[in-house]
């Protein structure tokens, strides 16, 4: 049913995408779950998906710890701290409008 190397992608009905390599369906879905959409050019080897991967991964742990550390800083209520931190992830993610 699942293979290691498809992605499915949106849903009602997700769409399967097929990578590959198991590199690169775990680029992908790391990419999809961070919020990016659309085209997206991805490395040609199973290896540089891998070091990719990795770079990503340590990317979005030290932007989500800053993210929440100048949202808990600059923001008095949880409230608004979940808020001010969304726009830093929407921002950290996709850039900021000009």
């Amino acid at each position: 049913m699942f293979e290691p190397n498809t992605v499915f992608l949106g849903s009602r009905p997700s769409v399967p995408h097929e990578c590959s390599s198991r590199a690169e369906a775990e680029l992908v879905f790391a990419i999809a779950q961070a919020g990016l959409r659309g085209p997206v050019p991805l490395p040609a080897t199973e290896a540089e998906c891998g070091s990719v991967l990795r770079r990503l991964r340590s990317r979005l742990a030290q932007g989500n710890k800053l993210i929440e550390q100048l949202a808990a800083d600059k923001a008095g209520s949880d409230r608004l701290q979940e808020q001010v931190a969304g726009i830093l992830r929407h921002w950290f993610i996709h850039g900021q409008r000009s």
